[in-house]
């Protein structure tokens, strides 16, 4: 799973390699599950790892938050795919650990 802030700045996004690029020319492909948006965008690999692809992504504006289904292309050649959230500063949840106590009584 992958999580992207909804900005329309540069930001890095590790996607795991499950091949080789052999034309250099990446394609990012997201279809939101819901409404069937897509989101194309070209990129380059940084190539700083032999377990991901290490990309410089800028996102166009306008796009919901949620979860979208991906596939980084090198041209036809699908090289991975999986799930790509996509979530602004003011929707971040916050998860709280909170104490609980129990109480239990006797039945008589």
């Amino acid at each position: 799973m992958i999580y992207l802030q909804n900005t329309t700045d540069s930001q890095v996004l590790f996607v795991p390699k499950n091949g080789t690029i052999e034309s250099g020319e990446l394609t990012l492909k997201a279809r939101n599950t819901i409404d069937n948006d897509f989101i194309i965008d070209t990129m380059v690999d940084i190539n700083t790892s032999d377990l991901y692809f290490n990309l410089a992504v800028t996102l166009p504006a306008g796009y919901p938050d949620g979860e979208y289904e991906y596939a980084l292309m090198d041209n036809d050649i699908v090289l991975s795919t999986g799930i790509l959230i996509l979530e602004s500063a003011e929707s971040r949840r916050t998860e709280y650990n909170k104490d609980i106590e129990y109480e239990q009584y006797k039945a008589e």
